[in-house]
């Protein structure tokens, strides 16, 4: 969804921390194979002096993205402020796309968009986590894992549990 978003924008920049995570890493690759926009790449580490910095050099170069993709939450903050103070009378506007449970109670809130992944597929990331080391089939798994859920647990609880 996030390709499909910004391909219809040629101006994008992708922010890569230094050594990233395996969640990371990947979101990475699928931006690199299937961006078909140009865009510019820096990496960094996350922080949010890191995340100032960075956009005092981009409103000083006059070459500002209309979407910033980064994995790192606390430079999508900083970046986000010094928006905010610089642009926050004009009708210039940014998107900052960053992943995982930001919230914040700031007025630079409008610059962000969080991407949180749906339990389900957390759930699923956590099973193939789970049984990675073993080459079992779908049906080795759900034989696998199945005796382990207490029965005896109210209706909701089995729900939730699978």
């Amino acid at each position: 969804m996030i390709i499909d978003f910004v391909q219809k924008d040629s101006n994008c920049l992708c922010i890569y921390d230094i050594k990233p995570a395996f969640n990371a890493h990947y979101r990475e690759k699928i931006i690199r194979d299937n961006l078909e926009a140009s865009f510019l790449e820096h990496r960094t580490t996350d922080s949010f002096n890191n995340g100032e910095n960075l956009m005092r050099d981009l409103i000083s170069s006059n070459d500002m993205p209309n979407i910033i993709i980064t994995d790192l939450p606390s430079t999508a903050m900083g970046l986000a402020s010094v928006f905010y103070d610089h642009f926050s009378n004009s009708k210039h506007h940014i998107n900052i796309i960053t992943f995982g449970n930001y919230c914040s109670p700031s007025p630079f809130n409008a610059y962000i968009t969080s991407v949180t992944y749906p339990l389900a597929l957390l759930t699923e990331k956590l099973f193939d986590k789970a049984f990675a080391l073993e080459a079992l089939t779908n049906e080795q798994l759900v034989q696998k894992f199945l005796p382990t859920i207490n029965r005896s647990q109210s209706y909701t609880s089995n729900a939730l549990l699978l």
